[in-house]
C-alpha cells in the first residue's frame, strides 16, 4: 500500500521526468521548475543526485549539478530552495 510520502515521492518523479534515461535533466525545463520553497526532495527528483557539494553551514548548503558545458547551482536554508543560477543550459 503507497503511504502519502510514496505518492508524492511518485509524483515529483512524474513531474522531473525525462524522455529517455540517456537524457540529460539539466534542461532549462526541469531549471525552471525549481523555485523559491521548493524542497530539496523536488529538486533531487528534477535535477538527480547532485554533482558536488559546494559549501555547506548550518542549515544553509549550496549544491552544485554539472554535465559538461551545463551548470545548475541551487542554494538550500533548511532543505528549502532560496536561490539558483545556471551556465550554458538549453
Amino acid at each position: 500500500m503507497l503511504t502519502m510520502r510514496h505518492f508524492i515521492f511518485l509524483a515529483i518523479l512524474a513531474a522531473c521526468s525525462v524522455a529517455s534515461a540517456a537524457d540529460s535533466r539539466l534542461t532549462m525545463e526541469n531549471y525552471n521548475k525549481i523555485t523559491p520553497g521548493a524542497s530539496l526532495g523536488f529538486v533531487y527528483g528534477c535535477l538527480g543526485k547532485e554533482s558536488t557539494v559546494s559549501s555547506q553551514k548550518g542549515k544553509k548548503k549550496s549544491l552544485v549539478w554539472k554535465q559538461g558545458n551545463v551548470t545548475i547551482r541551487v542554494s538550500f536554508e533548511n532543505d528549502k530552495v532560496v536561490s539558483k543560477s545556471q551556465m550554458g543550459v538549453k
